[in-house]
């Protein structure tokens, strides 16, 4: 599941800091509209393996989902999710 919040980090960092500013440098969202979907699907891939898992507490699921929203913002989620780990064993 961490390898699969990181690549979903990247996407989004793709998203907004490579596929957006060329964008509006070239006139032409072909890239965004490609990262986008990617992104999506990442996304949508990650919370079927949390849900899946059910190993993670509410208050970690919604965590995620507000930091799946902000850039850098999976660092956050993989920390609370060790940290509830941790705090399990």
């Amino acid at each position: 599941m961490r390898w699969l919040a990181r690549v979903e980090g990247l996407s989004y960092l793709l998203l907004l800091f490579v596929a957006m500013p060329l964008k509006y440098v070239f006139d032409d969202p072909w890239l965004v509209h490609q990262l986008g979907r990617v992104h999506g699907v990442l996304l949508l891939a990650l919370w079927v393996a949390i849900a899946r898992r059910g190993q993670l507490s509410r208050d970690t699921r919604w965590t995620g989902l507000v930091t799946s929203m902000i850039p850098l913002g999976f660092l956050f989620f993989e920390a609370a999710v060790s940290r509830e780990q941790e705090a399990e064993e």
